[in-house]
């Protein structure tokens, strides 16, 4: 296994895409510099209309392994494999498609 990304190397804002990279229209973003309850600060935009993005509602993130954790508001979590495009997916064990792609 590699050397984990640097948090500072993953902050920043991210388009979040679904099944065949199609844009949901929702904006995260991923702040190195604040830090909650839940690890990183997670912030999802007031815009999006994602049912799925909207119910998760990620408060929070974390470098776990090599992978990128987020964290729900209630809790759980969610893991993310950065591609060699640089998009990180969600592992497809976990359910859906769902990419973060950096803007």
């Amino acid at each position: 296994m590699g050397i984990a990304p640097a948090a500072e190397n993953i902050s920043g804002r991210y388009t979040i895409l679904r099944d065949a990279d199609k844009d949901t229209g929702c904006m995260l973003t991923l702040d190195a510099r604040v830090r909650g309850r839940a690890g990183f600060k997670a912030q999802l935009a007031p815009a999006c209309r994602d049912n799925g993005v909207v119910i998760f509602d990620p408060i929070g993130w974390s470098i776990e392994r090599g992978r990128l954790a987020l964290t729900a508001r209630k809790g759980h979590k969610a893991y993310f494999d950065k591609d060699v495009g640089g998009v990180w997916r969600r592992d497809p064990k976990e359910g859906k498609a769902l990419g973060l792609r950096p803007i």
